[in-house]
């Protein structure tokens, strides 16, 4: 075992140093962009310049604020952290799964995708599929065009063995159910047939996934003409999420979440009626079951690091990497306590804000703090692509960012959830989104400010509460400058804020932005 794991080690050091030496290649060697006007596939056969490849690695629950997640990812750290581009002002605008992934697949805000949550009526895979975005997503346009595109992961929630494989997908690997999220004794839907994997170490999910990830690569390297679209999705570090036999045991045995000063914040009568209803509901549910959960959680990432560094290695060991965008993100964030919320889907910074880097060759490394958005990235994609970007998308493009040319860009952006439980009894569909998910509310982000819009029912009708931050001064979002509805003087800000809101709650294409 000791000269298997040492052999090992060379190994990836050799490939590490041919990666490095690629990263400086790349920053002096000016990339080309494809034509347009021809598929990318032809592009290359015609002797034009090749369509670049695209993978996208989506962390699972992966906040931006509250972990250290850099000291579980050494090797992503070292590959990545210097050669990107990282927004620092990334959000997912609705934060939990299945409307983050659709929102990334579509280009689409929850409004015009019609996915608002994980369950139905109003999300899961079939809202995503009931409103016409299996036919019209970045998969679909980017087959259509040539590229060889691929999805290996958690795809949507509720996905199970009756959707089968979607149009746009050439290679399909998505575990159904739930079980997965265990890492082990788990189904996958491998290509339209269904495959059991059982609790043997190599079935653990994170190894599965990034096995089949670079076997997908090597496979696309018989096809140099061919360029391709990798959609990895890593399960880790969701909840429950075991660590893997090769990080056994866990260096983070006993670390708990960071303390900061919102997390079980002392004073909580400025905050919305809907958020401290549930509150002690909220924090025993964590003391009694999630605390001690966060060693395994961060532990976990320490697979995913395996995941990207494994796929830049061996993209680098294809001669792959020199044409390959890869960004590396998270459908949401976590809470972890703060405001006492346990878990994501609220309109709070460590809920909504998320890591997004994005490396290529002819990104230019560094970090950026406009607002950007999960939704940014199927347009970045299509443009990067050289396709163009469909009319019907919400998001932009990030290419000219990343190219480091000029650009204009949106100087504020629109979240919106709509609550998950829902009763004819008003009191109890409150009590359950409080203890159980998160109350309907939208919210804007403008500049320093960010207004948050409650409702207490889920047709949005019934009591509003707004809450207004200024994050320059107050961070941790500890003092709400309008309680009680008080708006005082921000009356005139948050009446202007209050018709943006309007604006954008109705917005479509470019005039979300």
């Amino acid at each position: 075992m000791k000269g298997s794991r040492a052999r090992r080690a060379t190994t990836r050091t050799v490939v590490a140093t041919v990666v490095m030496a690629l990263f400086v290649t790349l920053a002096v060697t000016p990339a080309s962009t494809s034509d347009s006007s021809r598929s990318p596939g032809a592009a290359a056969i015609q002797g034009g310049p090749p369509a670049p490849n695209v993978v996208v690695i989506l962390a699972d629950d992966l906040d931006a604020l509250v972990t250290e997640y850099w000291e579980a990812m050494p090797r992503t750290q070292a590959l990545m952290q210097a050669n990107s581009l990282t927004f620092n002002a990334a959000y997912a605008t609705t934060p939990t799964c299945c409307p983050a992934r659709s929102a990334l697949l579509t280009g689409k805000m929850a409004h015009n995708n019609g996915v608002w949550n994980n369950v139905a009526p109003y999300g899961g895979v079939d809202a995503f599929i009931a409103n016409g975005n299996e036919s019209q997503n970045v998969a679909t346009y980017l087959d259509a065009a040539g590229y060889k595109t691929a999805l290996m992961g958690k795809y949507l929630n509720l996905y199970g063995s009756q959707h089968g494989v979607p149009p746009g997908w050439d290679e399909w690997f998505a575990p159904i159910s739930t079980d997965f999220y265990n890492g082990f004794n788990y189904q996958v839907n491998d290509n339209g047939n269904i495959v059991s994997y059982g609790s043997a170490p190599q079935d653990h999910i994170q190894t599965v996934l990034t096995g089949r990830a670079t076997n997908f690569i090597d496979t696309q390297e018989a096809d140099d003409d061919e360029p391709f679209f990798l959609y990895l999705n890593s399960i880790a570090p969701h909840l429950k999420i075991p660590v893997s036999q090769a990080h056994t045991p866990n260096p983070f045995t006993g670390e708990k979440p960071p303390a900061s000063p919102n997390r079980w914040e002392a004073d909580m009568s400025d905050k919305s009626q809907a958020v401290r209803m549930g509150q002690f509901f909220r924090w025993l549910y964590w003391y009694l079951f999630v605390d001690f959960d966060y060693a395994r959680y961060k532990g976990s990432l320490l697979t995913l690091d395996d995941m990207i560094a494994d796929v830049i290695e061996n993209l680098a060991a294809n001669d792959e990497l020199a044409n390959t965008y890869i960004v590396f993100a998270s459908d949401n964030g976590y809470n972890w306590g703060s405001h006492w919320i346990d878990g994501k889907r609220a309109p709070y910074e460590e809920s909504a804000r998320i890591p997004f880097l994005v490396m290529g060759p002819d990104v230019v490394p560094g970090s950026n703090n406009e607002f950007v958005t999960l939704q940014d990235l199927a347009p970045t994609v299509m443009d990067l692509a050289g396709l163009g970007v469909p009319a019907n998308m919400d998001g932009m493009s990030l290419a000219p960012i990343l190219r480091g040319e000029s650009y204009s860009w949106r100087s504020d952006f629109l979240g919106e959830w709509e609550a998950e439980f829902h009763s004819t009894i008003g009191f109890l569909e409150a009590l359950m989104n409080a203890v159980f998910s998160i109350p309907s509310w939208r919210s804007l982000h403008q500049g320093d400010y960010v207004l948050i819009e409650w409702w207490s029912d889920h047709q949005r009708g019934g009591t509003h509460e707004y809450e207004l931050y200024d994050l320059a001064a107050d961070p941790y979002q500890l003092t709400n400058l309008i309680p009680g509805g008080n708006f005082g003087p921000y009356a005139a800000l948050v009446n202007q804020m209050i018709v943006r809101m309007d604006q954008l709650s109705a917005c479509s294409g470019a005039n979300c932005n």
